[in-house]
């Protein structure tokens, strides 16, 4: 866990389930987007728009299906963020399997399936994991692709951020009053989310004790 306090040449932003590349229609299409390609391409102009290059963007996994590493390179390139700091979601190649597990296999070996090392760095994209907690403007916020029921210190008012359920589970949308969780995915919001837009979300939200806490 690190902290992170925002200034005016730092802003920080989340997001999820970006899919780029992804050529079903259930997913561009339902998006409002033509095809896969102007799907792709929208997402990272649209995220260009928001995100500077020195600001901290956290993508909580999906970034992209279907796609070789060849497009993920042309991806990342044209992403003006040199610090996206991205969790794995179910969705994690070409990178999972030709960025992230020769720099594991260097450390512990090759074979080895649940054994990790964090963080590992390929261009303007670090790798953090399967979850992450960090610190941003005081406030502590869980992160995961996946949403929890129970997340650390739900009960004194910290946030769980996720996706992977595409704006459908009911628990995660930012009108719901299941405490201080929201999927920030692009479905819901077709825009990466900062931080004081997040806070604007779950001042509204309340703080619930549903466990033995």
């Amino acid at each position: 866990m690190f902290s992170i306090t925002e200034s005016p040449e730092l802003k920080v932003w989340f997001t999820t389930d970006w899919h780029l590349g992804h050529q079903k229609e259930f997913i561009w299409k339902a998006r409002g987007y033509t095809s896969a390609e102007h799907h792709t391409q929208s997402i990272i102009d649209i995220t260009n728009q928001y995100v500077r290059e020195g600001d901290i963007l956290f993508n909580l996994g999906d970034l992209c299906l279907n796609t070789s590493m060849e497009q993920l390179d042309r991806y990342l390139d044209q992403i003006v963020c040199g610090n996206v700091l991205c969790l794995w979601g179910n969705h994690n190649n070409p990178h999972e399997k030709t960025v992230y597990r020769p720099e594991r296999d260097k450390v512990i070996g090759p074979g080895v399936r649940f054994d990790w090392i964090y963080p590992v760095r390929y261009k303007n994209i670090t790798y953090l994991g399967h979850y992450h907690e960090v610190v941003v403007n005081k406030q502590l916020i869980i992160l995961s692709h996946y949403a929890f029921q129970i997340w650390n210190e739900r009960h004194n008012g910290s946030w769980c951020l996720c996706g992977h359920s595409h704006g459908s589970l009911p628990t995660t949308r930012p009108e719901s009053s299941y405490g201080k969780i929201l999927d920030v995915g692009w479905d819901l919001f077709h825009k990466p989310l900062s931080f004081s837009e997040i806070k604007d979300i779950m001042d509204k939200k309340p703080i619930q004790k549903v466990d033995h806490h």
